[in-house]
């Protein structure tokens, strides 16, 4: 009977916490994602935290009392795990914005009438497919590819926020951003040229593409 209550309320915290719940199938299917066989380990334990909510945050410390306060140190709001990885305007939220920019130039360059891309809350947080990235690239490895740099981007977002308690007090610099952004695009082009397949080929291409445009942006900065 307890067993059947947990599984009953398996989103009771998110629906506590006034997040977007996820239906019963979207969230079963988000975990079965996490068992791709391309995606490090570290990524999978970070994409396995993040269903769960055990991320460790700002808010969880001082809930714990294990920090004075439960502040973001990029912006000062509330440092919840929806916040780190999303919402934050200093940090997160920029970043998913430069990587959909990357993208919408490859996507374009693919079928040039397609519209920008975004990345949203259940893209970043339960791994669904990127809204319209297959309508109009029909590469499979393309859509593999993205699908594990928005893995890659969140870890990263991640490792950014706990390397330091430096207090940012302020929008990330641009270069700085573009720099984390270009060590996960050349981390995942780097592993699909070790594949040593032609398999990967135009998801390379793909990644060559938005290498170029970050270091434009950063050229330019």
């Amino acid at each position: 009977m307890q067993k059947d209550r947990q599984k009953e309320n398996w989103n009771d915290t998110r629906v506590r916490d006034w997040v977007d719940v996820p239906s019963k199938e979207e969230f079963n299917s988000a975990f079965l994602v996490i068992k791709h066989k391309y995606l490090p380990l570290k990524t999978k334990d970070n994409s396995l935290q993040t269903l769960n909510r055990t991320i460790w945050t700002n808010n969880k410390a001082f809930k714990s009392r294990q920090r004075e306060d439960d502040q973001c140190r990029f912006c000062g709001d509330t440092e919840t795990m929806e916040h780190m990885y999303y919402l934050c305007q200093h940090y997160s939220n920029l970043q998913w914005e430069l990587f959909a920019s990357a993208l919408s130039v490859v996507v374009k360059k693919v079928n040039a009438g397609a519209s920008n891309m975004y990345i949203t809350f259940r893209n970043i947080i339960f791994n669904t497919p990127i809204k319209n990235l297959f309508h109009y690239v029909k590469d499979k490895e393309i859509n593999i590819m993205v699908a594990m740099l928005v893995h890659e981007i969140r870890r990263k977002i991640y490792a950014f926020r706990t390397s330091s308690n430096e207090i940012m007090n302020g929008e990330v610099h641009i270069v700085r951003r573009a720099a984390h952004i270009l060590e996960t695009l050349q981390k995942m082009l780097s592993y699909l040229n070790f594949l040593k397949t032609g398999r990967w080929l135009s998801a390379i291409e793909a990644i060559e593409t938005m290498i170029e445009y970050v270091e434009n942006i950063v050229a330019s900065s």
